[in-house]
């Protein structure tokens, strides 16, 4: 299999996503989120991370699965040379270079990628695929490198992913190709796919929504294993930013390459001036009393690349005296936001406006929350963590409340659930991107039933569970 193959099949996995919608509070992948694509042209940059010295951040970002996770990809990939492209999204027809091909035939959908900088000398490549309501079918793609063309389709076309794709989606695909270049044979390709995740991609471009893809795949050269390979793809809301992680490892074990990037995509086009209105639906509703951490939403503004959001606990949204301004975050990729760390008992003010190249929009009309639950994490003094630590609750057994104390020696999306005997969870206590320091988080368990529980602390690649007994 050679390199250029293996990177156009990653292209389809790490750059394919489109707008993702989200509802019931889960974000879901459908076919309604191709439609209205062709004739869509984008300005594409992908952020490579050097494999070696980030081998263990990879391998790190591989393994972590679950719900309310934070990949971070902030300082895995900094002063990277961007590869950027020009994509365009375009219907097969007769005449397009590949769309002749017998093994292209039926495909409805095609993507032409045209590097500008930095992409593996290639003039241009064309991937082609099926869209149907029921998945989305991989053909395989066109290329030309110095002027001379190249073609890699499958025998036959194979699922990439299924519809609906969203958390708890598993799939299976094989397929089968024919390389006549520098690895000739003939090549079969087993797929294993799950969605497993869902929570925050943060890269030095931003952070956004995302669902966590994982792919694993067995290929073969004439019948004998070759390669497995796993990749992760972490995607977006809206595809302004995607990320990609992988691990390819030959058989019998000669050698492991890493790869991890994400990739930022703009419209090309079409828009010529700041949004002209102001976000709409926003809740919670304005005066409304909410429990912590609350989550605040509003309507896609329809030339917004991004939002702006602020939080204050003034109707000024200013921070002279002793008025704070608690989030001021621009470049927001989705239309939702989690608030963490506000005071119960208190009323706080939020606008959003949207954001793209040219401006920022107008403010939406100033909104007002009242928060009826304290967040019990509380940084308490002592000496700075030199490791990460979780220490065992007290008291132990308990009733109805116990504390959890825990270390944190640097900054870390910081993860504190409990789950029952059964290993459900029953509460996330911490979701939330927390300094160096110790920390205490009160528990009351009045709610619960006696029994044992489990707590769990998850920071980066350190994870630690303890265990604690409800005795009422």
């Amino acid at each position: 299999m050679t390199m250029k193959h293996l990177y156009n099949v990653l292209l389809f996995f790490g750059l394919l996503f489109f707008v993702i919608a989200e509802a019931s509070g889960q974000v879901v992948f459908t076919r309604a989120d191709w439609d209205g694509l062709i004739g869509r042209t984008e300005n594409t940059t992908m952020y490579s991370a050097s494999p070696g010295p980030n081998n263990d951040r990879i391998n790190a970002l591989l393994g972590l699965t679950g719900n309310g996770q934070t990949w971070d990809m902030t300082t895995l990939i900094y002063n990277a040379s961007p590869n950027t492209s020009i994509e365009e999204f375009i219907s097969p027809v007769a005449g397009l270079p590949g769309a002749d091909n017998p093994k292209a035939q039926g495909a409805n959908f095609a993507v032409r990628n045209t590097p500008t900088s930095g992409q593996f000398g290639s003039d241009f490549s064309i991937s082609f695929f099926t869209v149907s309501n029921a998945d989305v079918k991989a053909h395989g793609d066109y290329s030309s490198v110095q002027g001379v063309a190249d073609e890699n389709f499958f025998d036959q076309p194979y699922v990439l992913f299924p519809f609906p794709l969203q958390n708890g989606s598993t799939w299976q695909a094989s397929f089968t190709w024919t390389e006549t270049g520098p690895e000739p044979g003939s090549y079969s390709q087993v797929d294993d796919g799950v969605v497993n995740g869902e929570g925050t991609l943060v890269t030095p471009a931003g952070s956004v929504n995302v669902i966590r893809s994982e792919v694993t795949s067995t290929v073969s050269l004439d019948g004998a294993p070759n390669l497995l390979w796993t990749r992760v793809n972490l995607l977006s809301q809206n595809r302004n930013i995607t990320a990609s992680v992988s691990k390819m490892e030959t058989i019998p074990p000669l050698f492991t390459f890493y790869s991890a990037s994400y990739t930022t995509s703009v419209p090309s086009g079409g828009t010529t001036e700041p949004p002209a209105n102001a976000p709409g639906n926003l809740s919670p509703a304005d005066g409304a009393s909410v429990s912590q951490p609350p989550e605040l939403s509003w309507a896609s503004s329809p030339d917004a690349d991004a939002y702006w959001l602020q939080v204050g606990d003034n109707s000024s949204f200013t921070k002279q005296g002793n008025s704070t301004l608690l989030v001021d975050q621009q470049g927001i990729q989705a239309t939702n936001y989690v608030v963490f760390g506000l005071t119960a008992g208190t009323t706080y003010y939020w606008q959003v406006r949207g954001q793209n190249t040219l401006g920022d929009g107008p403010w939406s009309n100033g909104l007002s929350f009242t928060t009826v639950g304290g967040v019990a994490v509380e940084r308490i003094g002592g000496e700075m963590p030199t490791a990460f630590e979780l220490y065992p609750s007290y008291p132990n057994p308990f009733n109805p409340e116990t504390t959890i104390t825990f270390d944190i020696p640097i900054e870390s999306a910081v993860r504190l659930a409990i789950f029952d005997a059964l290993g459900r969870e029953v509460e996330v206590l911490v979701s939330d991107r927390l300094t160096p320091g110790r920390y205490e988080y009160s528990w009351d368990a009045s709610d619960q039933p006696s029994g044992l529980f489990l707590y769990r602390l998850e920071a980066g690649a350190f994870s630690k569970t303890g265990r604690m007994v409800l005795v009422k």
